[in-house]
């Protein structure tokens, strides 16, 4: 293995070890977060935010809404469509969205746009957030290609070690 290649896996080990951010990320509560610049599938962006130990990103309430909304906003001239899967799917049972980082039911808050979600076609089951329609949630179809934003836990809910910190 080359001499840079270890280097970079022992940074990121270093930072999973005492549970902080690793670079790139943006802290808020227990959970860092990194957004991708990649257009996959659901399920493609689910296994690559799984290989970072994570998942596609639980939005649970405003708070952390507002904290994705600023970190993609100061970013969005580098993404083509500005759209960003998250975590939601119903593809279980159709019309029960749960969260796929905890298996949980979607809470009290939500933010789906106007007449959303509404399984257009028969076979929208994969949440996303749209940059164009004020970052408001809308089933998709898994299959479409799209950004997307995982969610990693760490104990340490405050800065971690390259993390940009808590934003809100």
């Amino acid at each position: 293995m080359p001499k840079q290649y270890l280097a970079l896996l022992l940074g990121w080990w270093c930072a999973q070890v005492v549970n902080s951010c690793p670079d790139g990320t943006f802290t808020y509560g227990n959970s860092c977060y990194l957004e991708f610049n990649i257009q996959a599938t659901w399920a493609e962006a689910s296994i690559i935010c799984k290989a970072y130990g994570g998942y596609l990103a639980n939005i649970n309430d405003v708070h952390e809404q507002h904290v994705i909304q600023t970190v993609v906003s100061r970013n969005i001239g580098g993404f083509v469509p500005g759209i960003f899967w998250l975590g939601g799917t119903d593809m279980q049972i159709e019309g029960e969205w749960v969260w796929t980082g905890n298996v949980e039911a979607m809470g009290a808050y939500q933010n789906w746009a106007l007449t959303e979600p509404n399984n257009a076609g028969g076979k929208e089951h994969c949440l996303e957030m749209d940059t164009g329609n004020h970052y408001q949630w809308n089933d998709n179809d898994c299959e479409h290609r799209f950004n997307f934003i995982c969610e990693m836990p760490t104990a340490d809910p405050g800065v971690g070690a390259g993390g940009q910190g808590i934003i809100g």
